[in-house]
């Protein structure tokens, strides 16, 4: 049996969830305050929290979560929380406070036996938990909304295309549709459709039988590896016309037969697809099925670009500026005041992953506790040799001063730590996307990123 800690201060809501879960096998102990909740995670050492949000006598649920995630040592411990308005300041915070998921109210039994089983079944696999605070970062509407978007498409297990310019999380929309579904327990299959070579696209994704082509052995395909998962379609834009035919088919029927074959094979999958393009306007140019776009739009989630919601900038800084320290083992704490009007006022065509890239240089290259505006300068700047070129003269005089073998060293290191992370982040830590990109081997950049201590984030 699992040890529950359910925490709320309605009596008569407490006693009966109490009830029906005990009578479910669980065994449930129960909290009305922030105290008793707190002494009883420390004395019971419960498998799951169980959290109203909205708790009286001047307390919430938030404050009871962050008591959790920080006093307590307890990242691992899952915690559920129970809102009634989804939509407001205090549930977001939940999220991203480390909220591994979330119930609405009227609770509907069966569902929450649903997700208890699920957090339950990730602990007990020893799978990473997926807190909210590890990637949704911000405050407002159109964050707010894009969670509530993530939240219902993950529990009605809709086919799902995300659209949005380059930069702005697709990707992790897609992470998080597949973290808060019930098929969390299977791995995500991302298929990155450009990095398939056009006459691979049918094996790799579909498979192909026993001697299908020149004596080829029997080979799963991808959408195959996924089982009853979830399947992602990266720049799903980039297919050709007779690619997108072939993945329409299986879009409608979820049936496909391997190269080579003729039986069909019929999987329970949830499919997501992604693009930064245009398909409309690729349709009008007859570059994109108009009959696969109709498809595609039955259920959409538009991710928006940074410049509509600039008001979460101050906090995604201060994400990526706590993630990188710890990543380079660089004590900083904060960023000027100065330092963040500037980075507030800029564009960032590139929008998130952009401003990612300058936080990350920024972080690196930072002399003190805190950020200033000079550490944000871009760094194609720092290859330009005039002086009056953004103030990075005074950088080539100081690597000038050095002799010859210590400045060839400097700037060898850092050219491949600047050039190579800004690749690599630009294609989500793809190393063969960014292979393919720059040029070169993915067993070079591969060489490259050990020779250079370049690493991936970790998940927090």
């Amino acid at each position: 049996m699992s040890g529950i800690l359910l925490v709320d201060d309605n009596p008569e809501i407490l006693a009966l969830t109490q009830e029906r879960l005990e009578l479910e096998g669980f065994q449930v102990a129960t909290a009305s305050d922030r105290d008793t909740a707190l002494a009883k995670i420390v004395s019971l050492r419960p498998q799951l929290v169980i959290l109203d949000v909205y708790l009286q006598r001047g307390e919430n649920g938030v404050e009871i979560l962050q008591q959790i995630r920080s006093n307590h040592g307890k990242h691992e411990l899952p915690v559920l929380i129970i809102t009634g308005q989804p939509d407001s300041d205090l549930a977001l915070r939940a999220m991203q406070g480390g909220a591994n998921d979330f119930i609405l109210k009227p609770i509907a039994f069966e569902q929450l036996l649903a997700k208890i089983g699920q957090l339950l079944q990730t602990r007990d696999s020893q799978l990473p938990l997926p807190p909210w605070e590890e990637k949704i970062v911000g405050s407002s509407k159109q964050m707010i909304d894009i969670i509530m978007a993530i939240y219902h498409a993950s529990q009605a297990e809709a086919d799902t295309f995300i659209w949005g310019e380059t930069g702005t999380g697709k990707d992790l929309v897609a992470r998080m549709i597949h973290r808060l579904s019930r098929r969390a327990q299977v791995p995500l299959v991302t298929i990155d459709c450009p990095c398939i070579p056009k006459e691979l696209f049918e094996s790799e994704v579909f498979g192909h039988e026993k001697n299908a082509f020149n004596n080829a052995p029997f080979k799963k395909g991808r959408i195959e590896e996924g089982g009853e998962g979830v399947v992602f379609f990266d720049e799903i834009g980039d297919l050709t016309l007779e690619h997108q035919a072939k993945l329409l088919n299986f879009w409608d029927k979820k049936s496909f037969c391997r190269l080579g074959g003729n039986k069909r094979i019929q999987l329970n999958v949830m499919l997501l697809a992604a693009t930064n393009r245009n398909l409309k306007e690729m349709v009008a140019a007859g570059r994109f099925r108009e009959d696969f776009f109709y498809r595609l739009l039955g259920n959409v989630i538009q991710v928006p670009p940074l410049r509509e919601h600039k008001q979460d900038i101050p906090l995604l800084c201060e994400h990526m500026m706590a993630k990188y320290a710890r990543l380079f083992g660089k004590k900083v704490t904060g960023i000027s005041a100065g330092a963040l009007a500037a980075v507030e006022k800029k564009s960032w065509p590139g929008n998130v992953r952009d401003l990612e890239r300058h936080v990350l240089r920024a972080v690196l290259q930072a002399g003190g506790a805190v950020l200033e505006e000079q550490d944000f300068v871009d760094a194609a700047t720092f290859f330009q040799t005039r002086a009056e070129d953004d103030g990075d003269g005074a950088r080539w005089n100081g690597l000038l001063a050095k002799d010859y073998k210590t400045a060839y060293e400097q700037m060898q290191h850092y050219f491949h730590c600047e050039y190579l992370t800004r690749h690599l982040i630009d294609n989500q830590w793809n190393v063969s996307r960014t292979a393919k990109q720059i040029g070169i081997s993915r067993e070079y950049v591969t060489k490259l990123m050990k020779e250079y201590s370049i690493k991936r984030p970790e998940q927090e």
